[in-house]
Formats: C-alpha cells, structure tokens, sequence
C-alpha cells in the first residue's frame, strides 16, 4: 500500500482510542421552506465567525449538512462541556440564530417545532481520520493536552460540570 505521509505520520489501521476529552453536538432542523436552507446557512455562518472572533479556547470545529431540502444538522466538536457553555453565553448571533430557526421550522402535529439535539463523547476514531482543513490528530492532542491543564475546573468526581452545584 502506498502512502504519501512520512513514515512518522503514519497510523496503524483500526479503531484508535480518544484520550482527550472531546464532546460532539448534534442539532437537526425540519425545515418549513426549502428557500429557509439559505438563511439558516447564513446564520450558521455568522454564528461561526462571531464564536472564532471571541478566542473562546476549546472550540475544535463545527459543520453544516444538508439532509435535504428541508432538513439540515449541525454538528459541532469541543473539548469540555465547560467550553460549551461558555460559547452559549459569549456568541450573541448563536441565540438569534436559535430564535430564527425555531420560527423557521416545520411543526409536528401537535405544533412542536421539529428541532431537537444531541451531545456524546469521541471515545474512538478510524485511523484515516481525514478532514479538509482540520489536522484532527493535532486537534486531538491540543485537546488532551488542555484537559490536563484545565484538571483544576473540574468537580472532585471529575465531572466537567463546576457550574452545576448540589442544594
């Protein structure tokens, strides 16, 4: 098998364990309009640019997808659950753009919006982790590296929830 990376760079095959600390959300909308793709794309996108411009650390990268024309995801990847939080109350153009999508979204019969979300933790990843513009093996030790770093923030069970406090 020939590889253009240097024998260094080279990752043997199968599943590799993640030991940094990488959480994943997953947001899917149900569109009422095929045209509201575009205004959602925007608003992605001004989200997206506000959050690189606060410097908040942690924010690994984030995509959009189409599922079809009136069904979109995005899907975003941070080091903590901390940081998440912290991207919630820092990027005002994230909270108008969840007011317009809710308006923008189809409704379920009994009129919910169809919007709804999900977060995980990376536990592993293939060996041909390959993303345009993203060296997702750098990522991933930047990432560990900061979870040592930032160990102080977390509670004595080790849970990346310093701001949920027990009555």
């Amino acid at each position: 098998m020939r590889t253009s990376l240097p024998s260094s760079r080279r990752i043997p095959g199968g599943p590799h364990q993640v030991r940094a600390p990488v959480r994943c959300v997953l947001t899917r909308c149900r569109l009422r309009h095929a045209w509201d793709i575009i205004f959602v794309y925007r608003d992605f996108r001004q989200v997206f640019r506000q959050l690189k411009s606060t410097g908040i650390p942690g924010f690994l990268g984030a995509v959009f997808l189409i599922e079809n024309l009136h069904t979109v995801y995005f899907l975003s990847f941070w080091d903590s659950l901390l940081t998440i939080a912290r991207f919630g109350s820092a990027v005002p153009a994230h909270v108008e753009a969840v007011r317009q999508i809710f308006r923008r979204a189809a409704r379920t019969p009994d009129g919910q919006p169809e919007v709804w979300s999900t977060q995980w933790e990376l536990h592993t990843v293939s060996n041909n982790l390959n993303w345009q513009g993203m060296d997702w093996w750098v990522v991933l030790a930047t990432a560990e590296a900061r979870s040592i770093d930032e160990a102080d923030t977390r509670s004595p069970s080790g849970e990346d929830r310093p701001w949920i406090r027990s009555p």
